[in-house]
Formats: structure tokens, sequence, C-alpha cells
């Protein structure tokens, strides 16, 4: 999405936010004591507990965050994604007393009141089926109070034109309270959260479990043992985010046309070989017909309103956030250029032809590696 923002003319920052303290802090700190106030269990908690060496567990929650927030950061550099800001529940809000601001900055706006020792928002004025506590009868903020306080130094302190939240879709009951502060900010028709589904990796059509730890999960990192990064992101990409994905291992690891990212680049690879060997073999390229009307057969004709099609499916996919539009994209056009290729000789064809179609495959590879480029996908010259 940032990739497809970039090249529609936004700034776009891509921001990690993540917890380093609060209760849940504590949970994970009491967790690697093992002492009877511990919840979370697996191999990932023994591994942080034989490297915290303390028997106070909020010192020991929030070493293990700072760990695990350096192993996602390793993750999502195997993943290819590169964030611009780290932004921390503890340092960046708690810290520098932005919740207290929030807490003003709903009390001058007569959006909060006090009932039974805690602070509501009145979540109701703003679509919400119920006024939401903000801040606990104990003092500490809920999660919703973070957010909100989260939200406001985005649009407020920041001044971010547009955010967009992406979320797991286990926090779908967070929805309509967060849009409704973020409508009681006043930023309403500038805020998008999108949902993504749960993934499950299928091999021989059955669901597996790759990773050695406890729990239901499986890691990217495990996952990125067993496949390309390519692979891994154009199969993540292929998928409605409405929906469950599967993704199909035996599939990604395939060598072979049935792959769709192997297809795609192969499309890539095959039109840089038929240029090398135009150019080894000292032929001249003059493309001296800007119309290309010699470009007349159906194959022709079709892989150009393919490639037409790109600018448009940009423009659609920074509206609706629809990224599966360009894996999508990408398999119709490297489709459209393989049949090409099948049916409109190149090199063999007469002068004129074969110049107006050197010109096609230029632009073709040009589209290609565009629209690879925008999924953080490599474009190789060799398969």
């Amino acid at each position: 999405m940032a990739n497809v923002f970039l090249s529609s003319g936004w700034h776009v920052t891509k921001e990690y936010y993540f917890n380093d303290a609060g209760g849940q802090i504590d949970i994970l700190g009491h967790s690697i004591l093992k002492d009877d106030q511990a919840q979370y269990k697996g191999e990932y908690v023994d591994e942080l507990a034989k490297k915290i060496q303390t028997q106070d567990y909020k010192e020991a929650g929030k070493k293990a965050a700072v760990i695990i927030i350096d192993e996602i950061k390793k993750t999502v550099e195997k993943m290819g994604i590169k964030f611009d800001v780290w932004f921390a529940e503890g340092k960046d809000l708690r810290d520098k007393g932005k919740v207290e601001e929030i807490i003003d900055w709903l009390k001058k706006g007569d959006l909060i009141y006090l009932k039974d020792e805690a602070w509501w928002f009145k979540a109701t004025k703003f679509g919400d089926d119920k006024d939401r506590v903000v801040i606990k009868s104990s003092k500490e903020p809920t999660y919703f109070g973070l957010d909100c306080a989260y939200h406001k130094n985005k649009f407020i302190d920041r001044k971010f034109d547009r955010v967009i939240n992406i979320w797991g879709a286990d926090h779908h009951g967070d929805v309509a309270r967060v849009k409704g502060f973020v409508k009681a900010l006043g930023y309403e028709d500038k805020f998008n959260i999108i949902l993504h589904q749960f993934v499950r990796v299928m091999v021989d059509g059955k669901e597996v479990r790759m990773s050695k730890r406890a729990g239901n999960f499986i890691t990217v990192d495990d996952l990125l043992k067993e496949v390309s990064k390519d692979a891994y992101r154009f199969f993540m990409l292929t998928y409605d985010i409405n929906s469950h994905l599967n993704f199909d291992l035996n599939l990604a690891k395939e060598r072979s046309q049935k792959n769709p990212v192997f297809y795609v680049q192969y499309a890539n690879a095959r039109i840089h070989s038929i240029l090398k060997k135009i150019q080894s073999s000292k032929q001249k390229i003059q493309i001296k017909d800007k119309e290309l009307t010699l470009l007349e057969h159906s194959a022709e004709i079709k892989l150009m309103k393919q490639l037409i099609k790109f600018p448009e499916i940009v423009a659609e996919t920074a509206e609706d956030f629809q990224v599966q539009k360009l894996p999508t994209y990408a398999i119709e056009l490297a489709n459209s250029f393989h049949h090409f290729y099948e049916k409109c000789p190149i090199i063999k064809s007469d002068e004129k032809t074969k110049n107006d179609r050197i010109a096609l495959i230029k632009a073709t590879q040009t589209v290609l590696k565009n629209v690879l480029d925008l999924m953080g996908v490599s474009a190789p010259e060799k398969m």
C-alpha cells in the first residue's frame, strides 16, 4: 500500500506501533518468571526467560518487549519491509504525557465524564453502541485510552493528512470505538482501518504446523526458511484481505509455470533474453513508427490493452486498498505476453514489424518491472 501511495504522489510514513508497557507487558513478565500470575506459555517464553536475569516482573516484561521488538525488526527486514517509525506505547505515549493530554482535550470538549471513579468517553455520540472507559478507577489507561492518545498524536500533533491502520481480524471489536474517537477529533473522512484475516499454511491440501513453538501459530521466520521472499510477498498479496488466506507451500516452492510468481518473473526474464539476443547479433533497432501501426495481430492488441490498464489499476488500489489487484494484473499481463510470444515471432519477422514488436516488449518489460516493484517482488533477468 505504501508503494502504491508513493507512486500516486503522496508522502508516506510507514509506522509500526507496539506496546512496551502496561498490563500485557506485566503479564509477559509474570510468564517469564513463571509465577502464579503467568498466562503465556510456549518455547518462546522459555527462550526469553534464558535471556532475562531478574526477579522483578515489570523489569522482566520490559526487557522481554525490547527483545521481541528487535526480533520483529529482523523479521520485517527479511520480508522486504522497512518501517520509517517504530512507535512505542510506553516511550512515545505514556512517558511523554500524551495520555494526560488526551484527557485534558476530552474534558475541554465535554466528551468525557466521571463514573465509578473511572473516566468514560461519550462514544455513543459518535456511533458506538455504548460509552467506553478511557481511564480505569485504578488510574491506569485502557487500551482504548491509549488508542485515543495515539490517534490525537497522529492527526493533531504530527498533522497527518490521512491515516490507515492495518490490524489483525481479532481486533474487529475495536473498530467502532476507535472510529468514533477519530470522528470526535474531526478526521472521520481521513481515517481507514484495514482488517487482515488469518493465514493458513497448506501442504498437500492439509493445514500444517511448521513451528516447534507451543501455540497455534507459525512464524514468518519459519515460512521464509521454506520459500523465497518473492514467493512469500506475492502469495500474501494474492488474496482479498477480507478472506482467509491459504498459503500453498507446495506451489510457492515450485519452479514452474504453475507457480504464479515464477510465471510472472519468467515473462520478464524471457523479454530480457530476447533483447539480449538482438543486441548480441548487432542488429540495429530503429523504432521510427511512433504509432506502431503494424501491430495488428489479436495477441498484440490484447497485450497493448493490458499495458494501458496499469495506471488505472494503481489509481483504483490507492482508493479501495484492494492490493490483490496488483498480482492479478501481473498474472494477466504475463499471460498476455506469453500468448503474444507464441503467436508473434519477433526476431524472424520483417524489419518494420520486428521493430514495432521490440517496442511492444520493451513497454511490457517496463510495466512488468513497475508492478513487481509495487509488490516488492524482484524482476530477475534470468530464471
